[in-house]
């Protein structure tokens, strides 16, 4: 059995978390097992992980003590850098590769950095140190992953195809939990207390301004205006919660708009939806949406969202976001009324199907670095 050391899961249960869990799930667990490096208290699935065989290390998160964090962080590596094979480091900027260069001072030989993102949403400092690490990322890296060619271009520059051990790793799903569930829409909707005529449109993802869920406010409340019998349902959690929370108020929408928190049987909320809207201001390669195709839902998505994860065509909508909200609120109803409602989908059958993926995923985990 090969050990990984997989660094990168945060308390959010969100779309990196996702695809993280999805290939541990799906991996056979007799040739490769998981253990996890984290700097928060908890990380999302930490039951379900030990529940897999994995272990959970927790170390001082960086930005409340430098030196705790850098003194728990050498002690962790001279401890334990042995028992792994390779190292999995998955993140949304290059802020902080400090687990990659002790990685290489403990002399794990596969060094793995994987990009999840397409712009820095993580504040000015954090934006600077990713500039920098740019260029400091290939002397303690030698295998780069990306979840699309717009992320791999903004982490490792334009000439990353030319990286040494470069390869593209879909964010692949468990299409059969994805799937849509007649029992779990009545469920949910009964639990909201939602007639079967409400229309109930869905957005998942973290409360930050990259997810964009202050816009979506916006158009949702001009599509109240159209469709009175209309709720919007937001599962997540984040730094702008108060915010969203405020809008509503101020929108008059207390009754019309949910908030879930966190959800970890996420897929039981996509049955429940009528529509998906994602109106995120950039991406690598959203996850959400494509969880929200595979229940066949119609996905309104931004155009910052990469052609790659626009499946379903005739049940997408690809919509502008610098139009204004009453614009893009009467495109989206008008478009809501002539979609196939059907539950239907094509994930998968795509490149974005776990069962698709997993041995190719297997082989390169397991192959040795060249």
């Amino acid at each position: 059995m090969q050990r990984v050391l997989v660094v990168g899961m945060t308390e959010n249960p969100g779309g990196m978390e996702s695809v993280i869990m999805g290939y541990y799930r799906a991996v056979n667990r007799n040739r490769l097992q998981f253990d996890f490096l984290a700097n928060v208290p908890e990380i999302a699935y930490e039951s379900e992980i030990r529940q897999l065989g994995g272990e959970v290390y927790h170390i001082p998160a960086r930005h409340k003590s430098v030196a705790a964090f850098y003194r728990a962080l050498n002690r962790f590596f001279k401890d334990n850098a042995s028992k792994y094979q390779s190292i999995w480091v998955n993140q949304c900027s290059l802020a902080n590769i400090s687990y990659l260069s002790l990685a290489k001072k403990y002399q794990i030989k596969k060094r793995i950095i994987h990009c999840h993102n397409s712009q820095n949403g993580e504040g000015f400092i954090r934006g600077v140190l990713h500039d920098v690490n740019r260029k400091r990322i290939r002397r303690v890296a030698n295998i780069y992953w990306s979840c699309s060619n717009e992320a791999s271009a903004w982490f490792f520059g334009g000439d990353y195809k030319e990286l040494p051990n470069y390869r593209y790793i879909p964010n692949a799903i468990d299409t059969e939990r994805f799937s849509y569930n007649v029992k779990s829409r009545t469920r949910i909707r009964r639990a909201l207390g939602m007639s079967d005529h409400t229309l109930l449109i869905g957005n998942v993802g973290r409360f930050e301004p990259q997810k964009n869920q202050i816009h979506l406010l916006n158009i949702f409340s001009e599509i109240h205006k159209r469709c009175a019998d209309s709720c919007l349902i937001l599962i997540g959690q984040g730094s702008l919660e108060e915010s969203l929370h405020r809008r509503v108020a101020e929108l008059g929408l207390d009754r019309q708009v949910i908030f879930t928190g966190s959800i970890y049987r996420v897929e039981d909320y996509y049955a429940a939806m009528d529509m998906f809207v994602f109106p995120s201001l950039f991406e690598g390669l959203p996850v959400a949406p494509l969880e929200a195709q595979c229940s066949g839902l119609p996905v309104v998505m931004s155009k910052s969202c990469t052609d790659a994860v626009n499946i379903n065509v005739k049940k997408n909508l690809i919509i502008d976001i610098q139009d204004s909200d009453e614009h893009i609120a009467n495109k989206i109803y008008d478009w809501y009324q002539c979609v196939p409602k059907d539950r239907k989908s094509s994930v998968e059958s795509s490149q974005f199907s776990m069962a698709k993926q997993i041995q190719s995923f297997e082989k390169i985990m397991e192959e040795p670095l060249e």
